[in-house]
């Protein structure tokens, strides 16, 4: 097995396979059955960005996430992983003229199982909720997810992607397919073409350190509280764009990134607590930054 091929939920299932290593580890190496605790954290923020419409009015956005979660095996290709986490999201809207709520927090539970015992598969589904604290309500405050993802193993060189991956709270249901490939173009190159999840070409320099470029899609649905000018206003904001990021691996056990970059395009939507739309507003172009470290022990 890979040293460490699954990661959680948030990270690419499959992001830590290195095309530089043209050779399995060695059978008696690290195995991810070692470190039952598994830990991550990310940061992304945007610069101020401005609306297309709307006189006077700016958007910074920022998110904030860590998780923890252990590792039961059940046998030599498969486990179960049990998780909690933690969110925090700023919405800082200039001028807002519908609720004037700019900081939201979400308390995450969650459960996980990736199996490599069907033939030239491997495969991760993952359910969980994730509950803001402003109000302990799951019919109105909650977020399902859930994602089921495959990789089956081509040839050498070539792996398929197939899965599906849902979001379902808010008044609002999202389902999207995944599918495509990853391509190992040589010994220090690596295409991954797997939408929506992982869209990248990464360059490893070294055996420790990577260089890659991606696509970011970001989606954040929340409801403000009910002492709003809207009260329980649903706000939606997403957005698409590219960036270079650098990967450090120390140790195998440890992985840390850097990123930045621009989007490209991104809207906020603004309902009422019944889901009737109230504003649609686009986003001109800006810059953002980000960080993520992942590791198990």
């Amino acid at each position: 097995m890979k040293k460490f091929a699954l990661l959680l939920a948030t990270l690419p299932l499959f992001a830590s396979y290195s095309p530089y290593l043209d050779e399995p580890p060695p059978e008696d190496g690290p195995c991810i059955f070692d470190y039952p605790y598994h830990i991550e954290g990310g940061y992304l923020r945007t610069g101020k960005g401005d609306f297309k419409t709307g006189k006077d009015q700016t958007l910074i956005y920022a998110v904030g996430e860590a998780k923890l979660s252990y590792l039961f095996p059940l046998n030599c290709g498969t486990g179960v992983l049990i998780g909690t986490g933690y969110a925090w999201t700023e919405f800082d809207w200039h001028n807002n003229p519908f609720f004037n709520q700019n900081e939201y927090q979400e308390v995450n539970i969650s459960i996980s199982a990736f199996t490599e015992c069907v033939n030239c598969w491997l495969w991760k589904g993952s359910i969980g909720i994730w509950q803001q604290t402003e109000k302990i309500n799951v019919g109105r405050y909650a977020i399902f997810d859930g994602i089921l993802w495959g990789r089956y193993t081509y040839s050498k060189c070539i792996g398929l992607h197939a899965g599906v991956l849902a979001l379902v709270g808010k008044r609002k249901a999202l389902v999207r397919p995944i599918i495509g490939f990853d391509y190992k173009i040589s010994k220090r190159w690596m295409l991954n073409a797997a939408y929506p999840v992982d869209m990248s070409i990464v360059y490893c320099m070294s055996k420790q350190v990577s260089l890659s470029g991606a696509l970011r899609f970001n989606r954040t649905r929340m409801r403000t509280g009910p002492v709003e000018p809207i009260p329980e206003a649903i706000w939606e904001y997403r957005s698409w764009g590219g960036e270079l990021k650098l990967t450090y691996e120390p140790l195998p056990n440890i992985r840390l990134d850097i990123f930045g970059g621009s989007t490209f395009f991104a809207w906020v939507k603004v309902r009422t607590r019944m889901d009737k739309r109230v504003a649609y507003r686009e986003l001109k172009p800006v810059a953002y930054i980000g960080g993520y470290a992942y590791a198990v022990f």
